[in-house]
């Protein structure tokens, strides 16, 4: 309270928040690596930012004839390092955009639509219908960018350089990240007229996040297939003996499921010529498993669970969890 004016003044506003949409990676899901494990990716986000330096003094200044420049050519207030300059560097390389195109603003104002597709009528196919009661095709896509938490700074002077030669942003941010996944990115599981279902799925996913204080980029990829086989039946008949059989009169369901994962963490240094996979993992599944409906409100299980994962790293080591048992469930109606 000001007792000059006799009004209250507000000296310590400040606006935080997080920030999440989503986004379209696509363009760049399958972008390769060089043979020293470089991404084409990543050296056009560092490209990428000269041009975002040009667009941001001429959306300040009108132009930047005149414009003092430091010694690695960017405008002075707009360095290779600016906050500004690097979010939208980073969104135009990773989404595929052009870097003229590209939203200067960290808050992109459109969502950008992902989506889902199934399709099960290869099974009406008259061909089809002879070996296969269903075929289902699957696809999914999903792509999020956050930004993980914003803040106005303190004291706010756009005008005059924060530090020692960028402007200061409207908001202070820490990270941002883009999650990409298609799970799965191709699937199918076919229905026999015998009973017998075979499925198989391959999934892949990616997390970027880039840290603004060091400047440093980290990268986890994966990519995942899946097999899946299983056996319905009723009747079943178990050999005792000899002579003697045991009839199994309800439902008893076989299922074998077995994946191969992969997974790589690898940290990207701006303007450094460094590749480090500081994680990476592969992993074997091996699941088989019976059910069996004893009456209408039980149910036997019996399974099997191997994990065995192998570290790309020298700082793991590999290991092998086995797990196995059974379960009955009941179920009151």
């Amino acid at each position: 309270y000001n007792d000059l004016d006799s009004s209250f003044k507000d000296f310590g506003f400040q606006e935080s928040g997080t920030f999440s949409t989503s986004y379209g990676t696509w363009n760049t899901a399958f972008s390769p690596e060089n043979s020293d494990g470089i991404s084409q990716v990543f050296r056009q986000f560092e490209q990428n930012r000269k041009e975002i330096s040009e667009r941001l003094a001429i959306e300040k200044f009108g132009s930047t004839q005149g414009l003092a420049r430091d010694t690695f050519g960017y405008v002075v207030g707009y360095s290779k390092t600016s906050q500004d300059v690097l979010i939208p560097a980073f969104l135009a390389a990773y989404s595929g955009t052009n870097v003229n195109a590209v939203d200067l603003s960290p808050f992109p104002k459109l969502p950008i639509p992902n989506w889902s597709v199934n399709y099960n009528g290869l099974s009406k196919l008259k061909f089809v219908k002879n070996w296969a009661s269903n075929i289902a095709l699957s696809h999914r896509y999903s792509s999020t960018y956050t930004v993980g938490n914003f803040l106005t700074p303190s004291a706010i002077n756009r005008d005059t350089a924060a530090g020692v030669t960028d402007f200061l942003s409207q908001f202070i941010i820490r990270t941002v990240s883009i999650t990409e996944r298609f799970a799965p990115l191709f699937g199918v599981e076919v229905t026999l007229v015998n009973n017998v279902t075979a499925s198989v799925k391959y999934n892949k996913d990616r997390t970027v996040n880039l840290a603004l204080g060091n400047r440093q980029l980290n990268e986890q990829l994966g990519e995942e297939f899946t097999f899946g086989m299983g056996y319905r039946t009723k009747k079943l008949k178990i050999p005792i003996g000899r002579t003697r059989q045991l009839v199994l009169d309800n439902d008893i369901n076989f299922r074998l499921d077995f994946s191969y994962r992969e997974n790589v963490t690898k940290v990207r240094n701006i303007d450094v010529e460094t590749n480090i996979p500081v994680l990476g993992q592969t992993i074997y599944s091996f699941r088989p498993s019976v059910e069996y409906q004893i009456n209408t409100k039980l149910m036997l299980r019996i399974f099997y669970d191997r994990r065995q994962t192998n570290p790309l790293t020298s700082n793991q080591y590999p290991t092998v969890i086995s797990s196995g048992g059974f379960s009955l469930r009941y179920t009151i109606q």
